[in-house]
């Protein structure tokens, strides 16, 4: 199961601005906003980083940081391995596509850590209206 092999996720700002936070419990769904919704484990989130993405005016490189730190090419590709992607372009081209990330519009979230301990590893479908 891929959630046994990932041990994070990249999440955008929440609307309320408010910072997910070590010993937390976290919860990975799949399928969100859709009638295929379900969860796929439970855990216990171990540590947060803040991250941003932004568009390098005039190169087209994303310029991606980790707790105000500017990641390396090598940097990217790590990050973006841990979080399921083969490559950091694909990292990239997702973000572009599903967060509007571009010049002028940078991303800004977390990377949410979490143990290899779950609590639950059980796939539930989630009822409509639920998720």
């Amino acid at each position: 199961m891929l959630c046994k092999a990932k041990l994070q996720t990249i999440r955008a700002l929440r609307k309320d601005r408010r910072a997910p936070r070590a010993g937390e419990r976290f919860i990975a769904y799949t399928g969100m906003r859709t009638k295929g919704c379900r969860r796929l484990f439970e855990s216990v989130i171990t540590r947060v980083q803040v991250i941003r993405m932004e568009w390098s005016p005039g190169t087209g490189i994303i310029a991606i940081y980790v707790d105000r730190r500017r990641l390396s090419g090598h940097g990217k590709t790590r990050l973006a391995r841990s979080d399921g992607f083969a490559t950091a372009g694909d990292m990239e081209r997702f973000f572009v596509k599903t967060h509007g990330l571009g010049p002028g519009k940078p991303f800004c979230g977390h990377i949410i850590h979490w143990s290899r301990e779950y609590l639950t590893t059980e796939s539930t479908e989630i009822a409509k209206g639920e998720a």
